[in-house]
Order: structure tokens, then C-alpha cells, then sequence
């Protein structure tokens, strides 16, 4: 989603501008070649889809002949921040000709979609990316991976079929997804499109509907490791919830896999199920999955600001903190006593009252079926 590549060393000037409809083939040849066929797909997909991709949201980097070096899309959304959603920003498709890679130019165009950010009134931009690249230019680790694994044995209880979802389906699984889901922060808001719900590679991955109920999952079988992967599900109630896990056991052992692996955050109802069925929980601290802060009012609570030195409370410091893990903070991923126990930051405030304003919560990115 995001372009792998070493630190880059920065050319003192490189020139950027937006894209015009003219570059989309350049764009699109930029993408083979940085990543063969599946981002260049996702390219075509979002061009031929997204209303909100316009070639203004997508940024590109210029060598001193005028050739196209590098590009960022910018993806205008709806992001759930701590306070409520906010207007945000999904990053993706960065990418730089591989002769030109570790020149400044990937970076520049990433510089260059935060600027466009900030002048468009969006907040927060999410992405998935490269570790060691992107927090140089101020995106924090945020998206920890949990990932729930439920041992299939037997056929499980008799529970309602599940099947894959149809458009008719689409309205009542985006109202499951934006109560249930989406109240996560850095989570995504998704509209009624249909072109959202299904993915690109259907044999791939799956959207499916649990008949007779308020339930859906979207899944992957990974045949090697001989699993159900679950990259999202929501379901309206505990007895849905119930039905749901039942008919995901079902649907596995149908197929010959032995497990069902859910991605869902250790809070969601399906994964607290699961663990209370015996399922076994492990969370992977956040690497990859980021996120970068440009506006910081509409993610604070009532009272607070961002200074130089850190964090401010009625324009007092309060929190002397640097501003990757001040985003960690802010979005919930860390807590004030992480960041004291670690060293990150200097108390000026009472704690107690940084602790009820930034509690722990579960930063997550549910990536919509068509990225799949």
C-alpha cells in the first residue's frame, strides 16, 4: 500500500505538483514498475470508482527534466477520531521509479500530500507502510494487529448458512459496520457504493451475509495454513453474534480448514466470544499501520491544545512530549503512564486528569473489501 524503500536522502529543491488527468498512463506504468500488478489494479480501481479521488488528491514529484518520479494519492474520508469522526485521509500508492528510488523524490510527494491535507481541512491521514520510512515524516505507529485463533472441532452447532452477500445485502451490512466497526479510531467511513463492498479479487476474498440475521463477515480461506481468515465481521446483538462465530466454525469445517482466525479488535464482541469459547489471543504491536496527525483541534478533548513542547491543558503544559508518541497518546494506542514508564514524556499535570481525557482505547483500520 505504501512504497518500500530505505531512508532517502533529500536533493536540496525538488518540485511537486498536482496531477492532471493527462498523467494517469505515467501514473499507472510509475505503479508496474514499483509494484507490479496489484497496486497498478487498485489504481485502475480507484480511478474508475472513487469520487473522491481527483487528480488534485494525487501528488507527484519531478525530476530536474520534468520526467514523473514519484506519486501520492491522497484519498479524502471520514476517520473516526477520539472525540468523533473527523474529515481525514487514507494514504496509498506511494511509490518512486526504482531508478530514482533514495533520491528525496517519495519522500517530497509525501511531504507535498500533507501539505494538500492541511489545506484541505483534513486531520488525520492513515496509512499502511514501510516502518522505518514513514515516522520521518511525522506518521506514529497506531494500528497494533490482534488476531484471535479459534480451533475448529467438529462441525460446531447447527447455525443459519452463511452466503456470499448481494446488493440488496449492502445497506443493512454498511449500517452493522458503521455501529459496530467504525467506532474505533482511525477507522474508516465507508459509503452505500456498491464498488466499496466487493473485492477486486473475489477469489480471494469473500463478503458474506449469515441468513434470516443482522450479520456478516468478509473472509479469506488461506488454504496453506489451512485457515478461515477473518478480516472483519459485525453482527447486531449477542444472539447474532452467537449465530455469527457458529456459522464461521461451520463454514471452516465445511472447507477442510481447521481454524478460524479472527483480525477483530480484542473488544469486539466476536473476539471476546471466541476467547470465552477457548480461542487464543495474540496482539502484535503496531509497525506498519500509521498515522499522522495535521490538525490536532477536532482530536483533542475540550480544553487541550498542542504546543511546541508537547501537550497543553487551558495553556498550561501539562505533558512535555515529543509529537510521535503525543499521536500515540492522542489516538489511544498508548497511555499517559506508557509514555512516563517509557521516558517519552515529562508529567507537568496531574495525571489523574490526563488518564480520564486519554484513556486506552483500540486504534484500528478495517481496509474496505475492494482493496483486497
Amino acid at each position: 500500500m505504501a512504497v518500500r524503500t530505505k531512508e532517502e536522502a533529500t536533493p536540496l529543491t525538488i518540485a511537486t505538483r498536482p496531477a492532471t488527468p493527462a498523467d494517469y498512463p505515467t501514473i499507472r506504468t510509475l505503479l508496474e514498475a514499483a509494484f507490479k500488478d496489484d497496486e497498478s489494479a487498485l489504481w485502475e480501481h480507484l480511478v474508475a470508482h472513487d469520487r473522491a479521488l481527483t487528480a488534485e488528491s494525487v501528488r507527484l514529484a519531478l525530476t530536474p527534466e520534468g520526467r514523473v518520479a514519484a506519486c501520492t494519492v491522497v484519498l479524502p474520508r471520514t476517520v473516526q477520531g477520539p472525540q468523533g469522526p473527523v474529515a481525514g485521509a487514507v494514504i496509498t500508492l506511494v511509490a518512486c521509479q526504482p531508478d530514482l528510488q533514495n533520491q528525496g523524490y517519495g519522500g517530497a510527494t509525501v511531504r507535498d500530500a500533507l501539505a494538500y491535507m492541511a489545506a484541505q481541512g483534513l486531520a488525520v491521514g492513515v496509512l499502511y507502510g514501510h516502518p522505518p520510512y514513514y515516522p520521518h515524516f511525522g506518521f506514529a505507529p497506531v494500528l497494533a494487529a490482534v488476531r484471535t485463533h479459534l480451533a475448529v472441532v467438529g462441525a460446531g452447532p447447527v447455525a443459519p448458512p452463511l452466503a456470499p452477500a448481494t446488493e440488496g445485502d449492502l445497506p443493512l451490512v454498511g449500517e452493522l459496520y458503521a455501529q459496530q466497526l467504525r467506532r474505533y479510531p482511525c477507522a474508516v467511513g465507508r459509503g452505500p457504493e456498491p464498488w466499496l463492498w466487493q473485492p477486486r479479487n473475489p477469489g480471494r476474498a469473500t463478503l458474506l451475509r449469515l441468513a434470516g440475521e443482522a450479520a456478516y463477515a468478509f473472509v479469506a480461506e488461506n488454504r496453506e495454513q489451512e485457515l478461515l481468515f477473518v478480516h472483519e465481521a459485525a453482527a447486531d446483538g449477542a444472539r447474532a453474534t452467537g449465530l455469527l462465530l457458529d456459522a464461521l466454525v461451520a463454514e471452516a469445517h465445511q472447507r477442510g480448514l481447521k481454524e478460524v482466525r479472527l483480525a477483530t479488535p480484542r473488544s469486539h464482541p466476536l473476539s471476546r466470544l471466541a476467547q470465552l469459547r477457548g480461542a487464543e489471543q495474540r496482539l502484535h504491536p503496531a509497525r506498519a499501520g500509521m498515522a499522522a496527525v495535521v490538525d490536532w483541534s477536532p482530536l483533542l478533548p475540550p480544553g487541550y491544545g498542542v504546543v511546541a513542547e508537547g501537550l497543553a491543558l487551558g495553556g498550561q503544559l501539562v505533558l512535555r512530549v515529543a509529537r510521535l508518541p503525543l499521536t500515540q497518546l492522542v489516538l489511544g494506542y498508548r497511555t499517559v503512564d506508557d509514555l512516563l514508564l517509557s521516558g517519552e514524556a515529562a508529567l507537568l499535570g496531574d495525571a489523574a486528569v490526563l488518564r480520564r481525557a486519554f484513556p486506552a482505547r483500540e486504534p484500528h483500520w478495517f481496509l474496505a473489501p475492494h482493496w483486497h
